[in-house]
């Protein structure tokens, strides 16, 4: 009798520990169509030309956005008392920092952004702005293809900081082998991401995640780079790289991921897993019972009305940023300090570059756009469901605004490297240079060192 008691209480618990923890479904990605059109007009051949890019931005646009942002500032409504950050952006913020508003000079940051080589080039009728910046390598050194893609909050500027170690990495102190007795640097590749940046936006409906890693990879191929790592930096940027890799697994030699997002209410298997651990006794599930199901982003699902509002208000485009990175960096106590911490980790003026770059350069409804039909396309949805398998890096840092348990991103990303870090935020690229860095190296020497160990095993 006691027998058949224990076996009916062990064989279920190991029946869900089981479905908990070795079940793994190989969900494959759909097929899409191998080519869009989202430009003016009829649909017609991309121009494959690729023509050099200087940033040059009107001066009346950056006086407009520049007035805009203070009369902004001027009428703005203070916070409730003593409330800081904890219903959203606090005003009295910027009004601390009027004089440093005031003597923001974006002339000086285009020519900083200058020092380094832009391009344009036609994919899917739009006109996308990429950044490329590599060193000729050295007899010791072998360069390495690597496309970065930012999220959304961010742009290339994210990774400004980054790009002189990846592609110069001895200067830094970085020395990781490729296995052949050379050293890794990388030719790094930074496009905008359509509607971002100085990328042009679509005029017709229909791009999001999917149709833009497509374009990146046809960006690839017109740079003559048949293989090549990617990174994907938060959860838009991780999601494109994703889909990049789903699209092109074999061109994508390693996929390298920071602080990716997993929607555990698009999939059944991740839903029944997250209910199911709520149930489990002990500590086991800690991880997974403090989880919250949050979205990768905050769905505006009439973005032309939203991003009307920001595009006509300087100030209200910088509060909802600065928000929004405060979240990202999301310091302890944040909420509740007089300047979220922004300041703690980044300084103002790489924030204020960066608000620029959204509302002065491009605007911002443009980026709600391609969030909207991200969210809402169902090949995107499917391609989210979809589990990767290769060699996968991600690199998890413990202050973002979602914590995705390391289960699930096992889930997903089958067989993949999972690196926690103690410390750093949302935006990885610009707050801890370092750590990203360090990762990326370590990540693709070990690709490559398992590439030589393949191609060197002697055959049976």
């Amino acid at each position: 009798m006691l027998i058949k008691a224990a076996i009916l209480v062990i064989v279920p618990l190991a029946a869900v520990h089981y479905f908990l923890f070795s079940y793994y479904p190989e969900i494959p990605a759909p097929s899409i169509d191998s080519d869009d059109y989202f430009g003016l007009g009829e649909p017609h051949s991309d121009d494959p030309a690729i023509t050099d890019y200087e940033i040059n931005v009107d001066s009346g646009r950056i006086a407009a956005f520049k007035r805009g942002l203070f009369k902004g500032i001027a009428t703005a409504v203070p916070s409730l008392e003593k409330t800081h950050f904890q219903y959203g952006f606090d005003a009295a913020y910027l009004w601390t920092l009027n004089k440093t508003v005031s003597e923001f000079d974006w002339s000086q940051h285009e020519y900083f952004l200058n020092t380094f080589k832009h391009f344009k080039t036609e994919l899917e009728g739009v006109l996308i702005h990429y950044l490329r910046h590599e060193f000729p390598p050295k007899k010791s050194q072998q360069k390495v293809p690597l496309l970065l893609i930012h999220g959304f909050g961010s742009s290339f500027w994210d990774f400004y900081k980054i790009l002189p170690v990846l592609s110069n990495p001895a200067r830094f102190g970085f020395e990781f082998g490729a296995g052949n007795g050379k050293t890794v640097m990388f030719d790094v590749i930074v496009p905008s991401l359509p509607g971002f940046g100085f990328s042009d936006a679509a005029v017709k409906p229909g791009l999001g995640s999917v149709q833009t890693a497509r374009m990146l990879a046809a960006l690839m191929e017109r740079l003559k780079h048949s293989e090549y790592f990617v990174h994907g930096s938060g959860a838009l940027g991780a999601e494109i790289a994703s889909a990049l890799k789903l699209l092109k697994p074999n061109a994508v030699k390693g996929l390298h991921l920071a602080n990716p997002f997993i929607e555990i209410e698009s999939d059944l298997v991740y839903r029944a897993k997250w209910e199911l651990a709520q149930l489990w006794p002990g500590d086991t599930f800690k991880d997974l019972k403090g989880l919250e199901i949050p979205r990768a982003f905050d769905v505006v699902k009439r973005p032309d009305t939203f991003g009307h509002l920001l595009n006509t208000s300087p100030f209200g485009l910088v509060s909802f940023l600065l928000d929004r990175w405060a979240r990202g960096i999301n310091s302890p106590d944040w909420q509740n300090h007089h300047q979220g911490h922004l300041q703690t980790h980044n300084t103002f003026d790489e924030l204020l570059t960066e608000a620029y770059i959204y509302g002065a350069i491009n605007k911002p409804l443009h980026a709600l756009r391609l969030l909207y039909f991200s969210q809402t396309d169902p090949k995107a949805a499917a391609f989210r469901k979809a589990t990767i398998s290769g060699p996968v890096s991600v690199l998890t840092t413990p202050r973002t605004p979602y914590n995705v348990p390391i289960y699930f991103l096992r889930h997903k990303y089958v067989d993949s490297i999972i690196e926690t870090a103690k410390t750093g935020g949302e935006f990885v690229a610009i707050e801890n240079p370092e750590l990203l860095s360090k990762s990326i190296f370590e990540f693709v020497e070990l690709v490559l060192l398992s590439e030589k160990s393949a191609k060197t095993k002697p055959k049976k």
